[in-house]
This record gives structure tokens, sequence and C-alpha cells, in this order.
């Protein structure tokens, strides 16, 4: 019966699988690209809330305003009918991209999360993935007994294929688990916000830092049609690339309601830890490299996969017609 379902969620989920892996080995190496394609020079300036406020009230239709950082030195403005797009972190001029490599990236974004069909899609996404976990929980089962029942004497493709497709399996099933999990916690995040702080114990937090506003870095101010724009900080500590502390922006360079992310209850900072987990953003390279090693290691495993099932159905053709030309003969 697992083999059957685990059959069944494999050959429906493939292309979901595959599409998953490659936009997402894609969008790991962003910045990196980024900073070839632009010749972008480190170390990069600090940018208040005034400066970073001023330049996005300077623009029409924009949403946010990312500060430069070491992993991408410029400016990044997000618009709310358009790609995002880098400026100059000193001169603030558009920085010349004849690739359209910004708006291919943003594309293939919006494809991993929401298949290009906003809301709808990022639905789609998140039940397909919620199927994917049944393929994640029936695999070790599977491959336990599956070794148990394998005779290594005569080895047909399919078995060999089968085999490749465990062992990659079992390298890729931790990476694949923990991006399954934290891709449906950001997907359904209204969900995770109100369930992640019930079932998680609440242990102390750290007292909450007052200096935030002065001491951590300024990453992101957001525009709010009709109401103060708020800012992020990110302090030491923090995995999310853009910080979760934030605090209200009164526009003449002063904060009210700061919040600082370390001290929030744990189940917050486990959801505030979703999307480094599931990009890879996090400090250094190697959750980066572990991304796109694992995207590749999915995009074989549903191959194999495939053409393991393949391989038996054209097996059991030859079989059935084999006995038919005995029985005609």
């Amino acid at each position: 019966m697992l083999r059957k379902i685990h059959k069944i969620l494999g050959l429906a989920l493939g292309g979901y699988m595959l599409l998953m892996a490659a936009t997402g080995t894609i969008l790991a190496f962003e910045s990196a690209v980024f900073r070839i394609a632009f010749d972008l020079q480190q170390p990069a300036p600090v940018m208040s809330a005034s400066q970073a406020a001023a330049f996005g009230g300077s623009l029409e239709n924009v949403r946010a305003v990312l500060t430069p950082s070491a992993e991408v030195p410029a400016v990044k403005v997000y618009f709310t009918n358009a790609a995002p797009r880098l400026y100059n972190a000193e001169t603030l001029a558009e920085i010349r991209d004849p690739l359209g490599l910004q708006t291919l990236f943003h594309t293939v974004f919006d494809l991993h999360t929401e298949l290009l069909l906003g809301e709808t899609g990022e639905t789609i996404i998140g039940f397909l993935a919620l199927a994917a976990l049944g393929l994640v929980i029936t695999a070790p089962f599977l491959g336990y007994r599956w070794r148990r029942s394998v005779v290594a004497q005569s080895v047909p493709a399919s078995v060999q294929q089968r085999r490749k497709h465990l062992r990659i399996g079992l390298v890729v099933l931790p990476v694949l688990a923990i991006s399954l999990v934290t891709g449906l916690g950001m997907t359904f995040h209204t969900q995770a916000k109100s369930w992640l702080p019930v079932i998680l114990p609440q242990l102390p937090a750290r007292a909450a830092g007052a200096a935030i506003v002065t001491e951590a870095p300024l990453r992101l101010v957001v525009f709010r049609e009709g109401k103060p724009a708020y800012v992020r900080f990110k302090q030491p500590g923090e995995w999310h690339p853009n910080g979760r502390s934030k605090a209200d922006y009164d526009g003449r360079g002063g904060f009210e309601n700061v919040e600082d992310a370390l001290a929030a209850p744990l189940g917050m900072r486990v959801y505030n830890s979703l999307y480094p987990l599931h990009s890879g953003r996090m400090d250094g390279q190697l959750m980066r490299i572990m991304v796109a090693v694992s995207g590749a290691g999915i995009v074989s495993l549903a191959y194999l996969g495939l053409a393991s099932a393949v391989g038996r159905w054209t097996a059991k053709g030859k079989a059935v017609a084999s006995q038919r030309a005995h029985q005609n003969g």
C-alpha cells in the first residue's frame, strides 16, 4: 500500500518537484550573479532610514527599499507594479541591465512562489507541498523494506535505477524535508504565526534590546498607504538576511514601537527562521551550496524514479507480449 501511494505521489508530483528544485537552485545564486554581472563593489556604504525613505519617496509606485549589504552592495527598490531594480549605492543612479537579469530573476521568484498565478498559485503550491510531504514520510519505510527484499544476484536496469533513486533520496531527504516544511510555513504564514507560539514551549527570551535602532544595521524600509513607513534592522544573531527586528518610522529620524526579534517568543523566532532555512540565505555560503546540491539531487531523484517506473512498465509489457506470442504460437 505504501509503495503504491509513494509511486502515485511521485508520478503526480514529479513536475512540481523538478520546477521547485530548478527555480530554487537558480534563486540561491541570485546575489552572486548580480555582483558579477553588475560589478558591484564592496564594502557597501551605510544607508540611514531618512536616506532610504527620501530615496524611495523620490520614485513612483515604490513598495520598499532594501539597503546595501555585503551580499548585494547596491540599493534594491521593490515596486508595486514592476520588477525590482538595483541602484548604485553611492550615486543612486539606476544600474543598467541590458540582459534583463533583474526581470528574469523576479520571474523565476514568482514562478517558484506562486506559479505566476498570484495568490491562487501560492495556495496551489502549498497543497502540492503537503502532498510532497507524503513522499518524504513514506520514503524511509519503503527504502528499508525494499533493501531487505532485493536479491543482489540478477540486477536488471530498473532495479539499478531504483537503487540509485534510493541512495540519492537518503542523501537529499533531510534537506528536502526542511525545504517542504519551511515552504509550507511561509505559504500558510497566517496559520504558522498563530500555531507555532501555541505548539512550541514558551521558553524565556532575552530582554528586549533598547539600542536596536542605533546599533543594528538598517536593512529595509517598507512604505504603507495611509500609514507611517516601518523599518527592519538586522541584529547579530538574526538569521534572516533582512532582519526581523522592526520599528515604525516617523519620517523625521525617530522610531516608535520597536520590536526586538531576538526577544520574541520561541514560536515567532522559529517562524522568523523559516525563510533563511528555506532559501539558504544565511551568513556564509554553506547553506546556499547545500540548497544547490539538494536541488540537483531532487532533479536526479525525479528522473531516476520516472525511469524506474517506465522500465517496470516496459518490462511488464514485453512479458505480456511474449506470453501472448507463446500462446498464439
